[in-house]
């Protein structure tokens, strides 16, 4: 009874009733069976001293000694500070890895978006230096429907045409003008600077020019000039200081890659729907990427580069670009039809291209012809001066060095009131004594007036490429020639054309001399120079297979459409 009345409140309870008892019966007999076991079962009997047989330990469990229950709470505390222990460690092992990652992310901040950051930087001071004086001029009729038969092509160059000092300019100012005279409308993205004076509207018209649209800061765009930063360029950019603008001697042909053009390119491809797509030199080869696969792609390659850079390198002489065969092959493969100056180089581009290409030849065209008036007033003027035309570079310059020291001895032995009239930023290279008879003029605008007072022009280039438009200027103006065999490389049919070719300083010095003295040479020379460039050069004729290649990949695609 005393036990079912204590069951109520707990184990605890129980064990104190059953201690209670044992004072007075030291065994369980009068209880149950089932009570000790419930009590061992519980933990109750060994917490308060006793057996499971029954039996008291030390003593009377009326009197639990202090240091039980101290020992109870050390148990309890002990077994408390374990779980504590294992949570604060792992909230320890929480907060040392968040601070680690706090850390680590710290540093990436640091190492990549710090860099990222810099790059951003200077990628918007290169598109603004690069967009900065970008500009475009619209012809006045630029919005015209195009006739029948017309084409429309966009074009890529960095050569200043409109100013014929120098022979690439007087090939593409005849180019255009060849174009122009076919019904060929040009858009033209121009990498360089055009002076407010330059290339008005109506000067555009001349050329068959719809719109231009002009670079000035384009190399700094280029991935040659971004290479050239380096880490010191790009601390000193950060400080302000300006960012190289300009490629670098011994660049490739990867370094002329510029996304400015390429975007610009792009966006024009998807303004207008062009025939085909006409490149200056295979340098910016990628730019055909940016084209649609409908559009014509053409490069006028002037050189074969690689044969011009080993000439130079033969000589010791420095090549502003390093290219191979195989680079520039591979950057001719991008193109549909490759242009060449002269027959002679097209053989050698149709081995550097795949069968599926077109490989033509269009020569220079004449600019303008020379009037009778300006032939008599030739005929009666017998001034004894030969003239000399060249722009500033080593190859120009080692043939005007032979020409004073090797040659133009011999003529004044012979005839010592000859005169040499020597034009061209060339004339800029000499200082000094000049040999006797020697005129250095600079650079003119006209040349006309001196073609008129020349009774012979002479070429004394040492190495060959391309085709050499000094020569091809001296037969505009009708004037007799002598050249060295390098000079006329690439023309074709040379025994009839008139110039006298002489590789010896001597048979130089006595071509030279010929027509100085004797007029009928004179004459006859310059005529034979005329027949010779009408059938060759004329304006109308000398880019024919390109016109006809134009023609025939309009009517292909409008065959598919």
């Amino acid at each position: 009874k005393d036990l079912e009345k204590a069951g109520a409140k707990g184990p605890d309870a129980i064990a104190r009733e059953v201690a209670n008892n044992l004072s007075a019966s030291p065994n369980f007999s009068h209880l149950p069976r089932s009570v000790p076991c419930a009590l061992a079962n519980n933990g109750t009997m060994d917490q308060y001293g006793l057996s499971p047989d029954g039996e008291v330990r030390n003593g009377s469990p009326r009197h639990i000694p202090l240091w039980r229950h101290l020992r109870r709470a050390a148990f309890a505390l002990d077994s408390l500070i374990l779980r504590l222990t294992k949570t604060e460690r792992r909230r320890l092992q929480y907060e040392h890895c968040r601070s680690v990652l706090a850390y680590r992310s710290r540093r990436l901040c640091f190492h990549v978006m710090v860099p990222v950051r810099i790059a951003r930087r200077f990628r918007a001071q290169w598109r603004t230096r690069v967009s900065s004086g970008v500009e475009t001029r619209v012809a006045p009729d630029n919005q015209r429907k195009l006739a029948p038969g017309e084409k429309r092509i966009l074009m890529v160059s960095h050569v200043q045409f409109w100013k014929t000092g120098n022979g690439t300019g007087y090939r593409v100012q005849g180019l255009l003008r060849g174009l122009a005279t076919h019904g060929v409308r040009i858009h033209l993205i121009h990498l360089g600077a055009i002076a407010e004076n330059e290339l008005t509207p109506n000067g555009m018209q001349e050329y068959g020019i719809d719109s231009i649209t002009a670079i000035p800061n384009w190399q700094a765009g280029c991935r040659g000039t971004r290479r050239r930063r380096g880490l010191g360029a790009w601390w000193q950019a950060l400080r302000g200081a300006p960012l190289p603008t300009a490629l670098p001697d011994g660049r490739t042909m990867q370094d002329y890659d510029n996304p400015f053009v390429e975007r610009l390119v792009a966006r024009l491809s998807h303004q207008i729907s062009f025939d085909a797509f006409l490149l200056e030199y295979a340098y910016m080869a990628s730019l055909t990427q940016h084209v649609p696969t409908q559009c014509l792609k053409v490069v006028d390659t002037i050189d074969v580069l690689h044969l011009r850079q080993a000439s130079f390198e033969a000589r010791a002489w420095s090549h502003p670009v390093t290219v191979s065969r195989k680079e520039e092959a591979e950057a001719l493969g991008h193109f549909d039809v490759v242009v060449a100056i002269q027959e002679q180089e097209a053989g050698v581009l149709r081995s550097m291209v795949s069968t599926d290409r077109k490989v033509l030849t269009c020569y220079p065209a004449l600019l303008k012809a020379c009037s009778e008036d300006v032939i008599r007033q030739e005929t009666a003027d017998r001034r004894r001066t030969a003239l000399y035309v060249a722009s500033l570079n080593e190859a120009n310059m080692e043939g005007l060095v032979d020409l004073f020291e090797k040659i133009w001895p011999l003529v004044l032995e012979k005839s010592p009131e000859a005169r040499l009239d020597v034009c061209g930023s060339i004339c800029d290279a000499f200082e000094g004594s000049l040999p006797q008879g020697v005129s250095l003029r600079g650079f003119v605008p006209d040349l006309g007036a001196l073609y008129a007072g020349a009774a012979v022009v002479v070429n004394p280039v040492p190495i060959g490429a391309g085709l050499k438009i000094k020569v091809l200027e001296a037969l505009e103006h009708r004037r007799p020639i002598v050249a060295t065999p390098h000079a006329v490389e690439g023309f074709p049919d040379i025994a009839a054309s008139g110039i006298a070719v002489a590789e010896d300083p001597v048979d130089f010095a006595s071509a030279i001399l010929g027509f100085l003295t004797d007029e009928e040479q004179q004459r006859s020379a310059s005529e034979k120079g005329r027949q010779y460039a009408d059938k060759y050069f004329a304006l109308e004729t000398a880019i024919e297979p390109l016109v006809a290649c134009l023609s025939q990949h309009g009517a292909a695609a409008s065959s598919d459409n």
